[in-house]
């Protein structure tokens, strides 16, 4: 008898038979790379028709600006990358900040010096393609090390329950807000105005800002296509990740499975990280995510993140230099 997996998914037209599942992956040690190159880490092609799942990455590098170094995913013959991310600061290590190391959980982490893994999965159908590209400031040949890993014939599960199959055309993308400056109480969009449907899946950042007033910001989203109702994900930065009062219990840091604090400094920057597979996102018909440097309280209710224009000023925010990731996947 054959070992079916039953899925309750979007999209399915059948069961996934065991003997459909192929594992497929590499690993290169000791391979040179050119500066202001971009060099083509892995390349690979579905051997069947259900669609490919990237499971997990980890590269090192013994060069300087390892931690700016770029990686690029293109998925099924794209020419504008899915995502083109620099290592660390797409597992949260901000400000080349290595004192948490080892650290890490099933989706993110580093165990080494100059070196991160990332198990965020990368769904695909045909065709998947991972580059590399050092800082532009390097300028000698230099040493990687890396493997990936994935499996043929395998969903993409997003909390308990919920499995969407690479035929679906499900693609996962970064959206990057990197060095932005906010003045006090400016927005930025973390997750720019969608159309369709997808998950929000997980976040990282990095703050910088005179002191922690910006930190009384709410996280806002918006689930349709017109962008016009806003739901709270949070009252404030630290509520987001778990933590609370600026993260002044937990300014040591911490890496826990759905959140952790890499970095904090002086109440001056900080690096962060949310994952939301246990309680994913979930939007079907457009979504937006917002955050904003400092926060209004209504002065009639004392609540904080309803008041827009009006309302009374919560601390002393003051110009913060930010810096978003957002992984979303997206399907139609």
């Amino acid at each position: 008898m054959l070992g079916v997996v039953l899925l309750a998914c979007v999209g399915c037209t059948s069961a996934y038979v065991s003997r459909d599942v192929v594992y497929f992956g590499t690993a290169k040690a000791s391979f040179h790379i050119t500066p202001k190159t971009e060099y083509q880490l892995f390349n690979y092609t579905c051997k069947n028709l259900l669609g490919g799942l990237v499971t997990l990455w980890w590269l090192h590098g013994g060069w300087t600006t390892f931690n700016q170094t770029r990686v690029k995913a293109y998925v099924d013959g794209e020419t504008t990358p899915s995502f083109n991310i620099q290592v660390y600061t797409a597992v949260a290590m901000g400000f080349n900040d290595e004192s948490h190391v080892p650290w890490g959980n099933t989706r993110l982490g580093s165990s080494g010096h100059q070196g991160a893994y990332n198990a965020i999965r990368i769904p695909f159908y045909r065709n998947f393609s991972m580059t590399l590209t050092m800082d532009s400031r390097e300028t000698k040949n230099q040493t990687g090390w890396f493997y990936i890993r994935g499996l043929e014939a395998t969903a993409l599960q997003l909390g308990d329950s919920l499995f969407i199959p690479p035929s679906t055309g499900a693609r996962l993308r970064v959206y990057t807000s990197e060095n932005v400056t906010l003045q006090p109480l400016d927005y930025i969009d973390v997750v720019p105005k969608l159309m369709g449907r997808g998950a929000l899946y997980a976040v990282t950042v990095m703050i910088q800002s005179k002191n922690f007033d910006v930190l009384e910001g709410c996280f806002r989203a918006y689930f349709n296509s017109s962008n016009e109702n806003v739901t709270l994900l949070s009252s404030g930065t630290e509520e987001y990740f778990f933590s609370s009062s600026y993260f002044g219990a937990a300014s040591n840091g911490f890496a826990l499975p759905m959140s952790g604090l890499l970095h904090y400094h002086a109440n001056t920057t900080l690096s962060a990280y949310r994952v939301h597979q246990v309680d994913p996102i979930i939007f079907n018909s457009g979504f937006r995510l917002r955050w904003r440097n400092g926060e209004k309280a209504d002065p009639a209710s004392g609540q904080k993140c309803t008041a827009i224009d009006s309302g009374n000023v919560i601390g002393h925010p003051g110009v913060s230099h930010v810096t978003f990731y957002a992984y979303v996947y997206q399907w139609p």
